[in-house]
C-alpha cells in the first residue's frame, strides 16, 4: 500500500496538465468552427400620428371662476355692555322682521327701572319749567330762577337718554328683516362686548365672490350679465363690484357677482364664466401638442418627407384646450396634434389629419 500512494503522488501533475491541454484544445476549435453572425437592421415601422394644421384664429375667450354663493347681507351681532343672558327669544333658522328682540340680558330690569324714573322726572321737571315760566310772567320769579329751572330740565333730559340707550344695550335686536343663521348663547351664560353671540343672513340674493387675474377686469363693466354655472344649470348673474386696484400681496382683484336664482343656495360651487379681451387674427394651436422640455415649449412638425421636426415655441395665454402661438409657428404648417411625449426628432410617421 505505501508503495501506490506514492506511485500516483508523482503521476499527478501530468494528468492536470493533460486535462489543461484538451481543455484549450477544445475552445479553439469552438471558436474555429462558430459561424458568422449575420447583422440584422430591423427597419423601424412609420407610426400613425394625429395632425392637424396652423391657421388664423378670430375668437372671444373667457376665463372661469369657481367660488362659494354667499348671502348678500350677513351681519355678526354682539352685546354692547357685559352681562347675563336672560333670554333667548329665537332660535337658529328663524325668520326675524328688522328690530325685532333675539336675546335679552338680565340687567334690563334693571335698567327698565332707571329709565322709568328718568321718564317721570322729566315729566315733572317738564311741569315745573312750565310753572315757573307762568310765575315769570307776573314777574314773581326772576329769570335766573327760570334759567336754572330750564338748566335742571335739560340735564334730566340727558339722563333719560342715557337710561334709554343703557336700556337698548340690555336687549340685541335684528338689524335687517332676515334669518337667524346661529346663536352661540344659552340662558345664564356671561357674555361681553367683544363675543359674537349669532349671526344673521339675507338670503333672498346671493353673491359669488372671486379673485380674479388683471386681464379680466379690463374687460369687465358694472351691470354686466355674467353667465353663471350652478350643478350644471346655467343662470344669469349681475356683476355689481369689483376692484380696480389689485391686492397688495396676491396681485388679484376682487369681484362680485349678483345672483337671484331660485335653485341657488347658500353655500354652493357655483362657476362665472368672464369675458376676456377679443383676439383677432392669432395663431392657436391645441393645448396637448405642446411638448415642455427644460423649461422650453416645442411642437413636431411634419416636413415633406414624413420625418418629424422639433421646433421650439413661443407660446401666449392659454385659453381652455387651446393656447396663443407667439412665435416659432406659421400659418399652414402641419403638427402633430397629441400624444407628444413618446415622439422623437426625424422620426417617420404617417400623418393622420384631425381637421
Amino acid at each position: 500500500m505505501p508503495y501506490k500512494i506514492s506511485k500516483l503522488s508523482n503521476n499527478k501533475p501530468l494528468v492536470s496538465l493533460a486535462t489543461l491541454v484538451l481543455l484549450l484544445f477544445f475552445a479553439a476549435l469552438l471558436f474555429i468552427i462558430e459561424p458568422a453572425t449575420e447583422e440584422k437592421l430591423e427597419k423601424r415601422t412609420p407610426l400613425a400620428v394625429n395632425v392637424t394644421g396652423v391657421k388664423y384664429k378670430t375668437f372671444m375667450p373667457t376665463a372661469t371662476y369657481t367660488g362659494r354663493l354667499k348671502p348678500f347681507m350677513s351681519a355678526q351681532l354682539k352685546f354692547e355692555i357685559s352681562g347675563r343672558l336672560k333670554k333667548k327669544m329665537v332660535e337658529p333658522g328663524a325668520f326675524v322682521k328688522s328690530g325685532e328682540v333675539l336675546l335679552v340680558l338680565d340687567e334690563y330690569d334693571l335698567y327698565k327701572k332707571l329709565f322709568n324714573i328718568a321718564h317721570e322726572n322729566l315729566e315733572l321737571q317738564k311741569r315745573e319749567v312750565d310753572r315757573v315760566e307762568e310765575l315769570g310772567k307776573e314777574s314773581l320769579l326772576s329769570k335766573s330762577q327760570l334759567d336754572n329751572t330750564k338748566q335742571k330740565l335739560l340735564e334730566i333730559a340727558s339722563t333719560v337718554h342715557k337710561a334709554k340707550r343703557d336700556l337698548e344695550r340690555t336687549q340685541l335686536k335684528s338689524r335687517f328683516e332676515g334669518y337667524v343663521n346661529e346663536v352661540f348663547v344659552e340662558a345664564g351664560d356671561t357674555v361681553s362686548p367683544n363675543e359674537v353671540v349669532a349671526t344673521l343672513v339675507d338670503t333672498t340674493k346671493l353673491d359669488l365672490y372671486l379673485e380674479v387675474r388683471g386681464d379680466v377686469i379690463d374687460n369687465l363693466r358694472l351691470g354686466q350679465e355674467i353667465p353663471i354655472d350652478i350643478n350644471g344649470s346655467f343662470e344669469k348673474g349681475t356683476l355689481i363690484a369689483y376692484q380696480t386696484d389689485p391686492d397688495i400681496k396676491t396681485f388679484t382683484h376682487a369681484v362680485r357677482v349678483r345672483v337671484t336664482s331660485e335653485d341657488a343656495r347658500s353655500g354652493m360651487l357655483a362657476t362665472a364664466i368672464l369675458p376676456l379681451k377679443k383676439l383677432t387674427e392669432v395663431l392657436t394651436i391645441p393645448v396637448t401638442s405642446v411638448l415642455t422640455d427644460e423649461g422650453k415649449k416645442y411642437v413636431f412638425l411634419v416636413d415633406e418627407s414624413q420625418r418629424l421636426l422639433k421646433k421650439e415655441i413661443q407660446t401666449g395665454t392659454r385659453y381652455e384646450n387651446i393656447i396663443v402661438v407667439l412665435s416659432g409657428l406659421s400659418a399652414g404648417d402641419t403638427i402633430i396634434s397629441k400624444d407628444v411625449a413618446a415622439l422623437s426628432a426625424d422620426q417617420e410617421v404617417i400623418p393622420v389629419d384631425t381637421k
